[in-house]
């Protein structure tokens, strides 16, 4: 599948995949070290808004540089940054200094760089793939990020409990880092448009003025962020719900989220394979889907409908994203692509870093099940989103 790209391209999504491991194992693996020394879902709460805070002024900032220069570079040096991150990480871990202090330089500096790798990956797919096969592009690229999430997921659940938090993230370290390493001796031949010449506060005064003139575009990008809300935000709700209400470890974590992960992974192999038209109304179905897993989910205290409801959540989410991404690319101009999807990944992680602290404090005060019930009316306010846009193109 990936073969028949070419060298070149398939390096780009062989690249993804191994980042994505390390990435992935800075979401998954931190969160559960979070919960365990902590044991409070308002400190994962608090961790994922200033997270998500910090990443809104990097990507607020960020977009018309991810516009301006060599996309491959920017990959490789975000790879590079986000390894060296984990070493320290893993060495401050090791070194028994208090956790508090970890979790604060985790909150500040860990998401910037992944925000900025998938925005520029998630772009650089535009240019890959021409406007007939934007489908199959972003089915791979989901494709890619699963595989990593899996068997970060996997290598959580395996190595957190005997080995200890330090090996696990040097290790994340360790796979990013090679990654990196790949596009430093194998640089990657992919024609970018020409770079964009004007100085930085041009750049991202034009990308506002380009949103605010094209609605459309607009609608789509709000769209299309709302799945992936939504997966970020599980990724606060989850632990808490695992350790609290299923009385569980690691490790039926770790099997939880590779459950998403091959549901997720399925969806974008077979949305590679197939050319169907992405409709309106299947939009809708989705949603509804999305939202009757998660209320499954909130009712339900066993581990085997919490395997059974995120591998659903996984194949019906990645669908969503998978066909709203799609949409949202084939009415943005490519040459403003990076500081769109950059401004309007902004604005969703401003969502979502409020609804991190809110679903933490809910959490404690009500019960885990409640995180839940706040997804599934994120997903609702999706559907409504979907059907505003219906009044300026319709889907």
């Amino acid at each position: 599948m990936i073969r028949s790209l070419g060298k070149p391209t398939s390096l780009f999504f062989i690249v993804n995949a191994l980042a994505c491991i390390g990435l992935n194992i800075g979401v998954v693996g931190v969160n559960w070290f979070i919960i365990d020394a902590t044991r409070q879902n308002s400190v994962l709460g608090a961790y994922g808004a200033v997270s998500v805070i910090s990443a809104f002024v990097t990507l607020a900032l960020s977009g018309h540089f991810t516009d301006k220069y060599n996309k491959i570079d920017i990959l490789k040096y975000c790879c590079i940054g986000q390894a060296v991150l984990f070493f320290i990480v893993g060495l401050a871990h090791a070194l028994q200094m208090r956790a508090g202090y970890i979790i604060a330089l985790l909150a500040l500096l860990n998401m910037p760089l992944m925000v900025i790798f998938s925005i520029v990956s998630r772009g650089a797919v535009a240019h890959v793939w021409d406007k007939q096969n934007l489908a199959r592009g972003n089915a791979l690229l989901e494709v890619t990020l699963q595989l990593g999430a899996m068997c970060a997921a996997l290598l959580t659940g395996l190595l957190y409990g005997r080995f200890g938090f330090s090996v696990l993230i040097a290790l994340g370290g360790v796979v990013t880092l090679c990654a990196g390493g790949v596009l430093l001796v194998c640089p990657l031949k992919i024609d970018f448009p020409a770079a964009v010449r004007e100085s930085y506060w041009s750049g991202l005064r034009k990308g506002l003025i380009y949103l605010v003139r094209h609605r459309a575009v607009f609608l789509y990008g709000l769209v299309a962020f709302v799945p992936t809300i939504v997966i970020s935000v599980s990724n606060n709700v989850i632990p808490g719900y695992v350790e609290q209400t299923l009385k569980a470890g690691a490790g039926v974590y770790g099997a939880g989220d590779i459950c998403f992960a091959l549901g997720a992974l399925l969806a974008g192999w077979w949305a590679s394979r197939k050319s169907v038209p992405y409709t309106k109304l299947k939009a809708f179905i989705y949603f509804g889907l999305s939202m009757g897993c998660m209320l499954v989910l909130m009712l339900s205290a066993r581990v085997w409908i919490f395997y059974m409801g995120v591998f659903l959540v996984g194949v019906v989410l990645a669908q969503l994203r998978i066909g709203l991404n799609t949409l949202f690319m084939d009415v943005a101009d490519k040459e403003y692509l990076g500081r769109s999807l950059s401004l309007l990944m902004a604005l969703a992680m401003g969502v979502q870093a409020v609804m991190a602290y809110v679903i933490g404090k809910l959490m404690d005060a009500f019960g885990a099940p409640t995180g839940f019930a706040v997804l599934v009316g994120m997903l609702a306010v999706g559907g409504v989103l979907l059907l505003w846009g219906r009044k300026e193109k319709d889907f």
